[in-house]
């Protein structure tokens, strides 16, 4: 049996978007449930699988010098939304990857602390995993 992975060589890669000193990833894979239960069931609920899903968040230091996702261009007044390729790196055999589209992020900055961005996105296709 293999132990466990150790997160001291996670990494995140996203095309189009902030990831300088990333201290940690998290995803969450979810599958859509639909219950198919009926007079026939023997007192069983029972459930049928449907879409599956995947969002999460990456938490970095935040910095003066990359421009986060999901923020104004300067050229007008909205905020352009961000999409495109991510890789979450578990280990070097682990890996998660896709595309993201990123849909907020939290800022939190106390005095005498180092200032933290956390990126929340929302899988876009398919999650491979290898």
């Amino acid at each position: 049996m293999a132990g466990p992975i150790i997160g001291d060589t996670g990494s995140v890669t996203f095309a189009n978007g902030y990831v300088v000193n990333v201290k940690s990833w998290s995803l969450n894979v979810a599958v859509d449930e639909h219950d198919i239960t009926d007079f026939a069931s023997s007192a069983w609920a029972e459930y049928l699988g449907g879409f599956k899903r995947w969002s999460g968040s990456y938490e970095c230091w935040l910095d003066e010098t990359t421009h986060l996702p999901v923020v104004n261009d300067g050229v007008d007044d909205t905020w352009d939304d961000v999409t495109g390729a991510a890789t979450f790196t578990a280990s070097a055999s682990r890996t998660f990857a896709g595309t993201i589209i990123v849909t907020a992020n939290d800022i939190t900055v106390n005095p005498a602390d180092p200032n933290v961005v956390v990126v929340n996105f929302r899988g876009d296709g398919a999650l491979t995993v290898n």
